[in-house]
């Protein structure tokens, strides 16, 4: 899970639980301004794609 904090940014992370997403890797670069008060919504740069789509946080794992 990534909280919306800009400390989050620039981390990599693993997207899990989505179809043609799952199991890829991407780097935090933003987050959106509609979000629950739990589980925002994260910017992320897929690296295979190449292009910015918007995850859940709940959907997100950091890689360290």
């Amino acid at each position: 899970m990534i909280k919306r904090n800009n400390r989050n940014i620039g981390k990599t992370v693993k997207i899990v639980g989505h179809k043609y997403f799952d199991g890829r890797t991407g780097k935090v670069v933003g987050f959106r301004g509609d979000f629950e008060k739990s589980n925002p919504w994260v910017q992320v740069f897929v690296h295979s794609v190449g292009s910015v789509w918007p995850f859940p946080g709940s959907s997100l794992g950091k890689i360290k």
